[in-house]
């Protein structure tokens, strides 16, 4: 898992915005307060993001705009047994 973990930060850095990662199958969801990314990692984990923005970029629907977030905050890692 290690590997896939430094694999998966390396992706991230290497991105322009979150909306450009493609490795781990990037999902977004609404569970919560907040909207977050869940990208795997191996077979059997999952790195939850959650936009660092001060004032997250917004679309016209008054979601996160996923494809202007530069800054990202790991929120957790997870097993998908979780």
């Amino acid at each position: 898992m290690a590997r896939d973990l430094f694999n998966r930060m390396a992706d991230l850095l290497a991105a322009e915005c979150i909306a450009d990662v493609v490795a781990g199958t990037p999902v977004v969801s609404e569970a919560g307060l907040a909207e977050t990314v869940s990208i795997s990692i191996g077979f059997d984990h999952s790195m939850i993001l959650r936009c660092s923005h001060l004032n997250p970029p917004m679309s016209a629907l008054g979601k996160v705009d996923w494809s202007m977030v530069s800054r990202v905050r790991v929120e957790k890692i997870e097993g998908d047994d979780a």
